[in-house]
């Protein structure tokens, strides 16, 4: 099984449908630049069977070929992913998770959903501001310019709001 330990939002008391998810798949891509404190670039692949990983994706040549002299080189990156050359994009999510914890970035992503239920809220709240969806710390909305704003009007008064706010 895929440890469940390793991706924080499965932790997540109310997300427990994210934790029986994790625990069918064979595997799992994490993205933590998305969430997670890690600059953008950072990924992590958990695989249930390696082999499986090999089996699809390794390359046999003689300029592949692992030597295993030590045993930092016996795990061929390379052979579990599409790109040969690739950087080790998990290493930077492992120092997060060994800086931090797993409870502290738990607790963290509790409070930041926290925060957007308050938000959330506030907008619920608003007459003119129509909530479209929320999940974990995202809320999506629009602002209504009038009770009878035609679809086009809305979407028109909306960018112009988001224009001016890139300014």
């Amino acid at each position: 099984m895929l440890k469940t330990k390793l991706v924080p939002v499965a932790r997540l008391s109310e997300f427990e449908w994210v934790r029986k998810g994790v625990a069918s798949v064979d595997s799992l891509s994490i993205d933590p630049h998305k969430w997670l404190f890690a600059p953008i670039g950072v990924g992590c692949l958990l695989l249930r069977d390696e082999a499986q990983a090999k089996a699809h994706f390794q390359m046999n040549a003689d300029y592949t070929k692992v030597r295993q002299t030590d045993p930092s080189e016996t795990h061929a990156f390379f052979d579990l992913g599409f790109e040969l050359s690739r950087p080790n994009r998990a290493l930077k999510f492992w120092a997060i998770l060994k800086t931090h914890g797993i409870d502290r970035l738990v607790q963290t992503l509790e409070g930041q959903i926290e925060l957007r239920r308050y938000l959330q809220g506030l907008l619920e709240a608003e007459e003119r501001i129509e909530v479209l969806g929320a999940g974990l710390s995202a809320v999506c909305f629009r602002y209504l310019p009038a009770a009878d704003a035609t679809e086009r009007q809305i979407g028109a008064a909306n960018n112009r709001l988001l224009e001016s706010l890139s300014l």
